[in-house]
């Protein structure tokens, strides 16, 4: 553990001084961020000026939900994918067996050797306005309910982590869907509505098999009080079968895989 620990802030330094190199361009992109974010705000403001209450939400805890979805789409670009979409051009160029003869773990390398750092400003101005936010409608939340939204919160992370590593393993088999990302982080967007508005059909695809409820829905549910800090159970028992069987993926095509250098 201390030793990845070690390499991911060796990984971190070495992008922030690569993102230094074009600092202009940083500056751009991560006002970008923000501004797109404050975007999704400012809908939930259109749309709660017709109506008072959609699948039980108000419009406060709306916007609550928005600001931790958009948070967890922040950290999610910042850590997860520029790593990890990466993997198909090292499948193509035969880069992945330089990786797979190091000392180290290659699916934890893969995962974490790059960060986006617009991203990251992205993240951190959210978790001051959510802050704000929270004080200025003077929500009462307990300890119990902040520990619990953590937990729910982390654990969101690791299940759609996982999700996202598993298809991107599949790029072993079909190198021509490097792109596929954008897809995904385009379903990922559904989590900025309630997903008791969903029923059917789109339940099952954007529940269930693309599992937004653990993105943003039942970690506000906890912090606003909604649900029993109990239910943070839930997605930590789905984080770890998510991760257990991308990494099962994983090993399973490592032992198919074909250097592409060879």
């Amino acid at each position: 553990m201390k030793r990845n620990l070690q390499l991911f802030l060796q990984f971190v330094r070495v992008n922030w001084m690569g993102e230094m190199e074009f600092r202009f361009n940083l500056l751009i992109w991560s006002v970008i961020n923000v501004f797109w974010s404050a975007s999704f705000i400012l809908m939930i403001n259109l749309i709660y000026a017709n109506v008072n209450s959609i699948a039980g939400w108000d419009k406060t805890q709306a916007t609550v939900l928005v600001i931790i979805q958009n948070i967890f789409v922040g950290i999610i670009w910042f850590f997860v994918i520029p790593s990890l979409r990466d993997l198909s051009h090292k499948i193509r160029k035969g880069e992945l067996d330089f990786m797979l003869t190091k000392p180290v773990d290659a699916s934890f390398v893969l995962s974490v050797h790059k960060q986006e750092f617009d991203s990251y400003v992205r993240v951190v101005t959210l978790i001051v306005a959510l802050c704000l936010y929270l004080a200025r409608n003077s929500f009462s939340i307990s300890p119990l309910s902040i520990v619990a939204f953590a937990v729910a919160f982390v654990s969101g992370l690791v299940i759609i982590y996982s999700l996202f590593f598993l298809l991107t393993t599949t790029n072993f088999w079909f190198i021509g869907i490097f792109n596929f990302d954008h897809l995904f982080m385009n379903a990922m967007d559904i989590a900025t509505f309630p997903s008791q508005m969903f029923s059917g059909a789109t339940k099952l695809i954007f529940v269930y098999l693309i599992p937004t409820l653990f993105i943003a829905t039942l970690p506000t549910q906890i912090l606003l009080g909604q649900i029993s800090p109990v239910a943070a159970l839930i997605p930590v028992a789905v984080a770890v079968v998510f991760y257990y069987l991308s990494q099962k993926f994983w090993n399973f095509a490592l032992r198919h895989y074909s250097s592409a250098s060879s």
